[in-house]
C-alpha cells in the first residue's frame, strides 16, 4: 500500500548574532556602548558581561559602565519566538583609570643655579606619563612630556623669577589626574645702601606638605656654614656687607637661601650678588718698631681687584712703592 501526505514547512528567520562596540579597551571607568547587528524580532536578549553582572535590554543597543580594572569576556544570546538562538563574544579590557583623588606632587623644586630649576616629584600608581607645566606666575604652559620612569626634570630659565610648576600624570588613556601640590622655589632679591648694608628679601617656599622651619643665608663661592639662620623670617640685612679690612677682598658678596622643610627637604634660591663700591682707607700713623703689632703701613680698601702703594716723605721723595701690599719699614724714624 502507498499512504501520501503533504505538509508545508515554514523558515522563520533566526536571529543575526554580532554587535558592535564603541571600544574594546579604555580606562575605568570605562563607558561601554553596544549596539547588534540584528534587525530582526526576538523575544529575549541577554548579555553576561564578565564581571559577574546580567542585562536583559529591551532594546537593541544599551550602554554599561565597568568600574574596575580586570580582562572581561562579554556574552551575547538572541532568542526569537521559534526558540532559535543566536550567540557572540568579544574581549573587553579594562585598565585602572584616574580618579577624583588621583594627584601628582611635587617633591623639591630647587635653583640650581640661576639658569636652571630641578624638580623632582612622586610617582602615580598607574601613570603612563607625566606632562610638565611651568611659568612666572600665573603663565603656566607645557614645558615637557616625560615616560613613568622619569620622576625629575631640570627647567631652563632665561632669569631668575617668581616661578612655580605643576606635575601631571597621564592614565594609559591619556587621563589627566587632578593637580597636586606646586613647587614655588625661594626666589631671592636684593637692595643695597651703598657700602654699609645689603637688604635680602626672598619669598616663602610653598607646597610642601610640612611646614618650612628655617630658612639658612649662605654666601659664596665657598657654602661653608650659613652666615644667619634666619627662622622663618623672610627678610635679612648684612650690615657687614662691605667689612673695612687690610688687604684685598672680592669685589662681590654673593648670597643664596637655603629652605628646609620639616621631614629635611632642603630647596635652594637663586644667587644674588652685591657689588663693593671701591673705598680705601689710609691710616695717618703706625709703629714700626718690630713689637709685631701694627709694624707695616697698611691701606684698608674695600672692592679694590689690586692697588699700587706709593710712599713720599715731606720733602716729596718717593720711599716706597709696593704691589698690593703694605710698606714694612723696619726702624724708621718717627716724623711725616
Amino acid at each position: 500500500d502507498t499512504l501520501i501526505q503533504k505538509r508545508y514547512i515554514s523558515i522563520v528567520d533566526a536571529p543575526q548574532p554580532g554587535f558592535s562596540l564603541n571600544a574594546t579597551e579604555g580606562c575605568t571607568p570605562f563607558n561601554l556602548a553596544l549596539t547588534e547587528k540584528n534587525v530582526r524580532p526576538v523575544i529575549t536578549r541577554k548579555y553576561t558581561l564578565g564581571d559577574g553582572s546580567n542585562l536583559m535590554p529591551d532594546t537593541s543597543f544599551f550602554n554599561y559602565t565597568y568600574t574596575k580594572p580586570g580582562r572581561y569576556k562579554l556574552h551575547q544570546l538572541l532568542q526569537s519566538a521559534s526558540g532559535c538562538e543566536a550567540k557572540d563574544s568579544a574581549d573587553v579590557i579594562v585598565h585602572r583609570g584616574f580618579t577624583e583623588a588621583d594627584s601628582s606632587h611635587i617633591y623639591i623644586s630647587s635653583y640650581i643655579n640661576n639658569q636652571n630649576i630641578k624638580l623632582s616629584w612622586l610617582a602615580v600608581p598607574d601613570a603612563h606619563s607625566y606632562n610638565i607645566y611651568g611659568g612666572i606666575s600665573s603663565s603656566n604652559k607645557l614645558l615637557a612630556t616625560l615616560p613613568v620612569s622619569v620622576l625629575s626634570y631640570t627647567a631652563a630659565i632665561p632669569e631668575p623669577a617668581r616661578y612655580s610648576f605643576n606635575v601631571i600624570a597621564l592614565d594609559s588613556c591619556q587621563k589627566e589626574s587632578k593637580v597636586g601640590r606646586p613647587g614655588t622655589p625661594v626666589f631671592l632679591n636684593y637692595t643695597q645702601d651703598e657700602n654699609r648694608s645689603v637688604s635680602l628679601n626672598y619669598t616663602a617656599y610653598k607646597q610642601w606638605e610640612v611646614p618650612v622651619i628655617k630658612y639658612e643665608i649662605y654666601t659664596l663661592p665657598a657654602l661653608g656654614s650659613p652666615i644667619k639662620d634666619n627662622g622663618i623670617a623672610l627678610n635679612y640685612t648684612d650690615h657687614d656687607f662691605a667689612k673695612t679690612q687690610s688687604g684685598l677682598e672680592d669685589t662681590m658678596r654673593c648670597y643664596v637661601i637655603k629652605a628646609t622643610g620639616l621631614d629635611g627637604r632642603e630647596s635652594w634660591s637663586n644667587v644674588v650678588c652685591a657689588k663693593r663700591q671701591p673705598e680705601v682707607y689710609l691710616p695717618s700713623a703706625f709703629t714700626p718698631d718690630a713689637n709685631e703689632l701694627n709694624d707695616i703701613y697698611l691701606p684698608a680698601v674695600i672692592g679694590m681687584g689690586s692697588y699700587e702703594l706709593s710712599i713720599y716723605n715731606r720733602w716729596g721723595q718717593r720711599v716706597s712703592q709696593t704691589q698690593n701690599s703694605g710698606w714694612n719699614a723696619n726702624l724708621v724714624s718717627s716724623g711725616v
